[in-house]
């Protein structure tokens, strides 16, 4: 086991000033809830799957933008000049864009470039799910 020196703990602030960073107010379930927990905002629905923005609250719109494909049969998207990290949840597919066809399935993890621009997800097994992570739109 490896023990960490005191001024390590709190980094030589001490224990006093380490501690006050917390907010020992309470709040409610429902005050939490409110502040803190995802709110699903669905961008469309159809046949072709179901597009979701995961809002977070202010703070977490400073750091990033959650997207969430559900039963993706045939989606076209663009990020509006972004990059995106993407996480394959559920089905297999196919990623099709102007640099070429990427086949993909649950547990995959993908960048997707900026200049990539417009491209489609397309289901072939089973319909997709897809985790979008994004920088913040300025």
């Amino acid at each position: 086991a490896h023990i960490l020196k005191e001024k390590d703990c709190h980094i030589g602030l001490d224990w006093d000033k380490a501690l006050d960073i917390f907010d020992y107010q309470g709040h409610s379930l429902p005050e939490v809830n409110e502040k803190y927990r995802m709110k699903k905002e669905t961008l469309s629905s159809n046949r072709a799957g179901k597009l979701f923005k995961l809002n977070g609250g202010e703070y977490m719109k400073s750091c990033f933008e959650i997207m969430l494909m559900e039963e993706a049969k045939d989606i076209e998207i663009s990020f509006e000049g972004r990059f995106a990290s993407i996480v394959i949840t559920r089905g297999e597919g196919m990623i099709s864009t102007n640099v070429g066809d990427f086949e993909v399935k649950k547990g995959e993890t993908y960048m997707i470039p900026a200049s990539i621009g417009m491209h489609r997800y397309l289901a072939t097994k089973r319909n997709l799910d897809v985790v979008i992570s994004l920088p913040p739109q300025y």
